[in-house]
């Protein structure tokens, strides 16, 4: 699936980032904005932050799960888009 075309409502599940660039929590509704994909350019860990709406409540969990995938991928976000 192409997560740039897809017609569903997806939902940022990752870390905030600076400048109010991408809130944590940002729905999208057809296809990503261009600023989404210049930030994937930086990380591409942040592509498996976009999930379904519907998988909210999930991701929300393996986010908060040490060794989770999710959780590791958010980690990379953080260091490569935010410096930590």
């Amino acid at each position: 699936m192409d997560i740039f075309k897809n017609r569903s409502a997806r939902i940022y599940v990752g870390p905030s980032l600076p400048g109010g660039v991408l809130p944590q929590f940002t729905v999208f509704r057809g296809e990503l904005p261009a600023y989404v994909a210049d930030l994937m350019g930086k990380s591409p860990s942040l592509r498996h932050l976009i999930v379904p709406v519907s998988r909210l409540s999930q991701a929300r969990r393996d986010l908060s799960t040490n060794g989770n995938l999710l959780n590791l991928y958010a980690a990379k976000v953080r260091k490569e888009v935010r410096g930590e």
